[in-house]
């Protein structure tokens, strides 16, 4: 979506192929006129498979600000099941 101050973009990936799952996403805003620099970037990944009686799930996603001294933000989980 573009166009007014702001600017967004988002770029996704999905698949479903037994036994694995993947996701991908990246987003983007930007105030394009202004100097204040607003806005930041984001991505997250996430994928899962599922064999047999267990299911493995893994998640990142780290984040920006546009901000000259702005830190990336990063979050990491990972989960496991099983049915006994």
């Amino acid at each position: 979506i573009g166009g007014g101050p702001n600017n967004l973009y988002v770029l996704a990936a999905i698949a479903d192929i037994k036994p694995v799952k993947v996701q991908a996403w990246y987003y983007n805003i930007s105030d394009s006129q202004s100097n204040s620099k607003d806005g930041g970037s984001t991505y997250l990944l996430e994928a899962s498979a599922n064999v047999d009686v267990a299911t493995v799930k893994a998640q990142y996603a780290s984040a920006k600000g546009n901000q000259d001294n702005a830190k990336r933000e990063k979050f990491f989980a990972m989960a496991a099941t099983a049915n006994v």
